[in-house]
């Protein structure tokens, strides 16, 4: 009931919530979901929440200067319900820790996605079937809400060229044979919208041996070999070499920083003139809805300018990015998945910014590759006089 509540004053845009069956109350920040206060009982309401309630003291700020959580804590938060959720997943008929990551990765992601104006268009609307998904688990059979969620997965795949949702049986046999996928669906509804930004789910991973948490915090560097290989870039030596990035040594963090890095160049490049012709591959990606595919549940206000948009000219320049020039080196499937989501949450983001053009999401199969034992930048390193010893008494954790 509060969900909806909120949901309501969000799309009235008020910034802040009560709610309240003059018995329990509750105050919310719209904007993000967050509860700040809660009483059980008029008495409660009247010592912790009327005071801060009150006209004169609303107009003096009072809402504003309330306590919020940290967000190293809302980021435990999301780490305790996705670790809790694995966990159970695991223990499923053909269940497994594996399987079980990759679902809740994609969950995450999808839950991320709703968060933006990203995926839509006249026929087909993200945000439209990801809502019916939450209804159907609160008012559909089970059966039917897994159709939907397999569904949802396959055609964010095919239709929108989103190769995380590819097709992966197991993960498929895992969702048809569980008992608490509706479950599971009906609590992530209920997780608020600051727990799915990029800071906090990036902090999520800050947990277990000391080396992982502190590439989580690890700030990026300059590196002059990369802004010299980005000032020499130019339209017709895009894609002949690559962006390296080595996460074992640098974090993170730096995913997101030198991926931007990179787009800002091919944004300088792409008014150089033949530059649309050489990368017309990257032109025209929107997808069309096929015969058959079922209208939007809502009408989406956005539809007009999608349209609008797909009509430019204009080459895509986080797709050319992504498939010719950038790659991250991973040593564990811990670091390949953390790895792998900061980058698509980041293209999420970066999508709906507003200033770089969307049409499909970009193929990213030569982005994420295994760390052999050296790579060239361990050789320059040892040929230097120095060594290479990794261990939790060299990192110094935030």
């Amino acid at each position: 009931t509060t969900l909806m509540l909120v949901g309501e004053a969000q799309l009235s845009k008020l910034d802040y919530v009560v709610v309240t069956d003059l018995n329990r109350t509750y105050l919310y920040d719209a904007a993000s979901d967050e509860l700040l206060l809660t009483s059980d009982s008029p008495d409660q309401f009247v010592l912790d929440l009327l005071p801060i309630l009150t006209h004169g003291e609303v107009l003096k700020g009072a809402l504003e200067e309330l306590r919020r959580e940290p967000g190293s804590y809302v980021a435990r938060q999301l780490r305790g319900w996705i670790e809790e959720w694995t966990r159970e997943f695991a223990r499923e008929p053909f269940g497994s820790e594996a399987v079980a990551h990759g679902l809740m990765d994609r969950l995450l992601v999808m839950r991320v996605l709703y968060e933006h104006t990203l995926c839509e268009m006249t026929g087909w609307s993200y945000r439209a079937h990801f809502t019916h998904l939450i209804s159907s688990a609160y008012e559909e059979s089970a059966s039917a809400t897994k159709d939907t969620l397999i569904k949802l997965m396959s055609e964010l795949d095919s239709v929108w060229g989103f190769e995380l949702f590819r097709v992966q049986p197991d993960l498929e046999r895992l969702i048809m044979k569980s008992t608490i996928v509706t479950s599971m669906l009906q609590e992530i509804a209920l997780l608020a919208r600051v727990k799915f930004t990029s800071s906090c789910i990036l902090e999520s991973f800050n947990f277990g041996e000391a080396t992982e948490k502190a590439r989580v915090r690890l700030v990026p560097e300059t590196n002059e070999e990369r802004s010299l290989w980005l000032s020499r870039l130019r339209p017709e030596t895009v894609g002949s070499s690559r962006i390296e990035i080595d996460i074992v040594d640098e974090g993170y963090r730096c995913i997101p920083f030198w991926f931007d890095q990179l787009v800002n160049r091919l944004e300088m490049l792409s008014e150089e003139p033949g530059f649309a012709e050489r990368f017309s591959e990257y032109i025209g990606r929107a997808p069309e809805v096929r015969e058959g595919d079922e209208m939007d549940l809502l009408t989406w206000t956005e539809d007009e300018a999608v349209g609008e948009t797909r009509e430019e000219t204009v080459v895509d320049l986080l797709s050319l990015a992504a498939e010719t020039s950038f790659m991250m080196w991973a040593a564990s499937d811990r670091q390949h998945r953390t790895a792998r989501i900061v980058l698509h949450v980041h293209l999420i983001s970066a999508y709906t910014s507003g200033t770089l053009r969307f049409g499909q999401f970009p193929s990213m199969g030569d982005c994420f590759r295994d760390r052999p034992s050296l790579l060239e930048s361990d050789r320059k390193w040892i040929y230097s006089g120095g060594t290479r010893n990794e261990t939790e008494s060299e990192w110094e954790v935030i």
